[in-house]
């Protein structure tokens, strides 16, 4: 089974979608028996989802050998390198009481934490690395072209009108792309109090506007260009 420690949040609220789908089925007889004997019983599934998740990640994100062993490892040896054999001692002493949190703010003061599990890799920025952005064009003639791909997104949202897209029922992993409900993964608010979901890549943007476009026949014509050429 994989351990939690490695689940990014999207892994999450998806492996919290799939213990709130097999608790509903354990549910239902239930249900049924309450409905039978005069009275309901129910919980928003929105709510429940929220709760598995946050549950989910506070165990994911609490300090253990395992998440801070790494970067402690790495740091012993560039402090003998060092010749620093008190701070050494130090981090030795807590290590062997099992004073995991400890070790983690001390790591953090030293910024020796680019071995721990959920590292982000630096890449230097190459000829063909520059970031994409979506272009649009509408028939008229009108091209947005926003530095943030989300706003873009969200314009052709405004322009389509807000529920003709909630019609279409688009999902973005386990939530809807709009919704008026808060859900786990990161979400913009947009006219009417409706929230939409933002935390998709670039390319599914660019789908998720040519299936409004299409759908709602809009005639968008939905483009990648890099950051630099536009």
């Amino acid at each position: 089974m994989k351990k939690l420690l490695d689940y990014s949040d999207e892994e999450l609220v998806a492996l919290a979608q799939t213990i709130l789908n097999k608790y509903n089925k354990a549910l239902a007889d239930a249900k049924a028996i309450a409905v039978e004997y005069g009275f309901e019983m129910s919980e928003s599934e929105n709510k429940l989802l929220n709760i598995i998740f946050a549950k989910l990640k506070e165990r994911r994100d609490v300090v253990t050998k395992e998440s801070v062993e790494p970067a402690f490892k790495n740091t012993l040896e560039t402090l003998s390198k060092r010749g620093d054999f008190v701070l050494m001692s130090e981090l030795i002493t807590l290590f062997q009481e099992e004073k995991y949190s400890d070790i983690k703010s001390k790591l953090q003061e030293l910024n020796f934490l680019q071995e721990m599990t959920r590292k982000k890799t630096y890449t230097p920025k190459g000829p063909n690395s520059a970031k994409m952005l979506l272009k649009v064009t509408f028939p008229d003639g009108r091209v947005i072209c926003h530095a943030r791909v989300a706003k873009t997104l969200i314009e052709v949202i405004e322009y389509a009108g807000v529920e003709n897209v909630v019609n279409l029922n688009i999902m973005v992993t386990s939530q809807p792309l709009i919704s008026k409900d808060n859900y786990p993964q990161r979400q913009n608010e947009i006219e009417g109090g409706w929230l939409v979901t933002t935390c998709s890549n670039t390319p599914t943007k660019k789908k998720q506007i040519e299936q409004i476009s299409d759908a709602l026949q809009l005639g968008l014509i939905v483009e990648e260009v890099k950051e630099d050429n536009y």
